[in-house]
């Protein structure tokens, strides 16, 4: 394997672990305990532990290493303002550019869920419907800013989907933002795509407040 290809393995095994809860916030990813478990050298862990630094998933203390990064119910506000603005603004320019092919595949996935459905299924077709808007926007550098977020916003949608029966509403949410995106009605794809992120970060809001109060609670 490549050096770039070695980086990309640790990189995907360290953010699913941390997505997933296997490190918890404020835990220390040791290097080479990563490089023994992967079989590889320390340099594509460091330089993979560089890029989720970047992407605000794991904080580099000098001295005394790497941590997975706290959230705070700021960060969470803060994060999810944000998405809110960069897809809101996205789907101006997405609304009109969408093919109905394109649209049907995610009408198409969203069919197949149902509550007996893994919730990989679930992240996998919210992951594809959000980044197809961003993707249809046109704005290479809005995607780019979006996707540096893309990690905490997962780490988010897994804390919200400890909600009771909130995979299933977002299954409803999503149906509803794909039919308007369908009639090319923007204020109303605007509103089902708003109140979908509303309800997430609400959700997760809840959520993570409740953690608070279980400590040694994984993600």
């Amino acid at each position: 394997m490549t050096r770039v290809d070695l980086k990309e393995k640790v990189y995907t095994y360290l953010y699913g672990s941390i997505v997933n809860g296997v490190y918890l916030p404020e835990e220390a990813i040791i290097e080479q305990e990563v490089s023994d478990k992967l079989g590889i050298s320390r340099t594509p862990v460091r330089e993979a532990l560089k890029k989720l630094e970047h992407e605000g998933l794991v904080t580099h203390m000098p001295s005394r290493g790497t941590f997975v990064r706290s959230v705070s119910a700021y960060d969470i506000e803060e994060i999810m303002e944000l998405r809110i603005m960069f897809e809101t603004c996205a789907l101006r320019a997405a609304i009109k550019q969408l093919t109905d092919q394109e649209l049907s595949k995610i009408e198409s996935a969203l069919s197949k869920l149902s509550p007996e459905s893994a919730m990989e299924d679930f992240y996998a077709v919210d992951a594809k419907l959000h980044a197809l808007i961003m993707k249809c926007s046109g704005n290479r550098r809005m995607f780019n800013f979006h996707e540096m977020l893309s990690g905490q916003m997962k780490l988010f949608g897994r804390i919200s989907a400890q909600t009771p029966g909130r995979l299933v509403l977002s299954l409803d949410e999503h149906v509803q933002i794909v039919a308007a995106l369908r009639e090319r009605d923007y204020k109303k794809a605007e509103e089902a795509l708003v109140s979908h992120l509303e309800n997430v970060k609400q959700s997760t809001l809840n959520v993570w407040n409740s953690m608070l109060m279980r400590p040694g609670t994984r993600l």
